[in-house]
């Protein structure tokens, strides 16, 4: 098997690191699906601006101000209302589990 080109590692390190910045500055960096709690209705959604925001389902407009917890290496979220536990793969959330699980 080849060796991946020196470039290329660099400029994947680079976009990591810009990805990093971006969801400390609130932006969401599509890295990952949206997701959504099926216990409380909360639901991930993305301004025009680009920004992350939480809303409940039903009141699209108006943002919660609580943010998913979030495990990149585990593929994983924890609801900030509700506690549930939330995984997700490359097609989007594929469970979620009670607090205690």
């Amino acid at each position: 098997m080849k060796s991946i080109p020196k470039t290329i590692v660099i400029l994947a390190r680079r976009i990591s690191k810009l990805q990093k910045e971006a969801r400390k500055l609130g932006v969401f960096p599509n890295d990952r699906p949206l997701l959504a709690c099926p216990k409380c209705q909360l639901e991930e959604d993305v301004a025009v601006t680009g920004l992350l925001f939480v809303t409940k389902r039903g009141a699209r407009n108006t943002d919660t101000g609580l943010r998913f917890k979030i495990n990149y290496r585990a593929k994983r979220a924890r609801c900030p209302a509700c506690g549930a536990n939330i995984r997700w793969d490359d097609d989007g959330p594929i469970e979620a589990a009670s607090k205690t699980a």
